[in-house]
């Protein structure tokens, strides 16, 4: 398996487009900067930064990523009570900003909402759509239920208790700004075999930084629990774009079945089911990923 090589230790800077509502959209960029452009969307609980680890791969295959902090997030401005289908139309003023017109998109584990939003409203500049270790719909079968249990109470909490939601998420980013080791250390337990191995190999820089920048605003995370415990405003089974479901066995926190039930929905899936592999296992993978996403343009 190849895994990614770390380029950056420090977190980048970011950038910024001003959209149409007057927000501002934070980005950072990785890999080719002459490459083939991808959007990113990035985890729950986490930021732009997500994809840092991997810039020298995205760089080696020729891949331009163009990683987004979604709103409230990291340094993008707030949109209260933004809904899913709010994201293709920032994606769209942030691409015509750099000038892209033909963009492929990724998104893990939570971010793979958002990136089926891209799937479902952007059809015409998309190429193509990866979901890795993605959620499904808040409103499918058993989804509560099934999900691990963090993510379940802070489903409930964003609804029923947003303000102690938000005390826990502002305590994590602390720590995962102050002390990162010790946070690094806490968090191992709540993963999956293969992604404690994952995460235990990795700098304290590169778990923790990109969390850390996620939980600078709660307000935006606390958004993104919101709209997982949602409908997603759009049927799946309506997706006309290419798209690959990449899927590990041993997935922990989102249910291994889900990328199957994904599949049967999304008549354009194409299921990649990774043997022995966590939730995390897009570290190993991105390099088979982005070869794919290359081959779409």
């Amino acid at each position: 398996m190849s895994q990614c090589r770390i380029c950056h230790t420090a977190p980048v800077e970011p950038s910024f487009v001003s959209l149409p509502d007057g927000r501002k959209a934070a980005y950072s960029e990785f890999g080719d900067p002459g490459g083939l452009p991808l959007i990113n969307c990035h985890g729950g609980l986490t930021s732009r930064l997500d994809m840092q680890r991997c810039h020298e791969t995205a760089r080696e295959v020729g891949i331009r990523i163009i990683s987004p902090d979604r709103p409230g997030i990291g340094h993008s401005d707030d949109k209260p009570g933004r809904s899913v289908l709010d994201w293709p139309a920032d994606v769209t003023a942030i691409t015509e900003a750099l000038g892209v017109d033909r963009f492929a998109v990724l998104g893990w584990s939570a971010g793979g909402a958002f990136a089926a939003a891209c799937a479902f409203e952007l059809h015409d500049c998309v190429t193509t759509v990866c979901l890795v270790a993605s959620v499904i719909p808040g409103d499918w079968a058993d989804m509560r239920r099934e999900i691990n249990r963090m993510d379940r109470v802070f489903l409930r909490l964003s609804t029923a208790s947003p303000r102690v939601a938000s005390l826990a998420f502002r305590s994590m980013g602390a720590m995962a700004r102050h002390a990162p080791r010790a946070f690094g250390r806490l968090s191992r337990p709540s993963l999956d075999a293969p992604s404690r191995d994952v995460v235990q190999n990795a700098s304290v820089g590169e778990y923790s930084g990109p969390i850390a920048e996620g939980l600078r605003n709660a307000h935006g995370v606390l958004d993104d629990y919101r709209i997982l415990n949602s409908p997603w405003g759009f049927d799946l089974d309506e997706i006309r774009t290419r798209v690959t479901i990449w899927q590990g066995d041993s997935d922990g926190l989102v249910p291994p079945a889900w990328g199957e039930r994904l599949a049967e929905w999304i008549s354009s899936g194409d299921l990649r089911i990774c043997p022995g592999e966590g939730h995390f296992m897009s570290l190993g993978r991105y390099r088979t990923i982005f070869a794919d996403v290359a081959g779409a343009f």
